[in-house]
């Protein structure tokens, strides 16, 4: 694969369902989408025959032995999101997800401070919000069905899987940052949202569809939720900062990306 050295791009391995490329051209640059398998990524990073790049599924994690740097935030985390070079050549690793679910919830007018949530996942986005949401929340479960060991932050964290879930009944907020409900698979749902009774939001990570079956549950219940759409808009201009070093991640610019993206879905 031969590929300017002038492109931006996002790294993944199934993207026909991304929307990145539409939001960053409206930034001015050139962008495409690398559709990279597994047993090629080493080969694929090794070349750097890209000037900067956005990471998702599944490689937000596995792309950080191949970058010369690891800022705080992606190393905290354990995942990275955006790769860009500096001047000197090296490839540095950050993580807007960070910076766009935080977002995401001020534009939704929804604090965090001294809430019990719910976060299912532990795969790159979900250790973003995790992140994010740590700094100001009670309490914080994640479940996965992996074994999950707790991020190294300072932050009440519990771990559970599916089986052990009623520990976490109890939630005022509910996370998804799984797959579970992304084009094709919509009926897919990470829970039943009627066993949590003192939920007040909802925040599903997935954009396509804009109405997950979880938010519509959480619609039915009039509980107050958000896709990610808002997130992944915010994140982009984020890493566009960083791609071209220009001013990009003003609320006037995200919030217009977002009625773009939305009037789409």
């Amino acid at each position: 694969m031969t590929i300017s050295h002038s492109t931006f791009g996002l790294l993944g391995e199934q993207l026909s369902h991304s929307y990145s490329k539409i939001i960053h051209e409206h930034f001015g640059y050139e962008y495409n989408l690398f559709e990279v398998p597994l047993h090629e990524l080493a080969n694929f990073m090794l070349k750097r025959e890209f000037s900067g790049l956005n990471v998702t599924i599944p490689y937000k994690q596995k792309v950080l032995p191949f970058c010369d740097v690891v800022d705080d935030i992606a190393c905290k985390i354990g995942a990275a999101n955006t790769l860009y070079f500096d001047n000197a050549g090296r490839l540095h690793a950050t993580n807007t997800d960070y910076f766009g679910f935080i977002d995401a919830l001020n534009f939704c007018d929804v604090d965090l401070s001294n809430k019990i949530i719910t976060v299912f996942g532990f795969g790159g986005a979900a250790r973003a919000i995790i992140f994010a949401a740590a700094l100001h929340a009670k309490k914080i479960y994640i479940v996965s069905r992996s074994t999950a060991q707790p991020p190294d932050i300072q932050a009440d964290i519990e771990c559970i899987d599916f089986q052990s879930m009623s520990t976490a009944y109890e939630s005022d907020m509910i996370i998804n940052a799984t797959p579970l409900g992304m084009f094709p698979n919509t009926m897919a749902s990470p829970c039943d949202l009627s066993l949590f009774p003192n939920c007040e939001f909802v925040f599903d990570a997935v954009y396509n569809p804009i109405k997950t079956s979880l938010l519509e549950q959480a619609c039915m219940l009039n509980i107050k939720n958000s896709s990610g759409l808002y997130m992944l808009a915010a994140q982009a201009a984020k890493s566009a900062e960083f791609f071209t070093g220009k001013h990009f991640d003003s609320s006037e610019t995200v919030q217009n990306i977002y009625h773009i993206l939305k009037n789409r879905l």
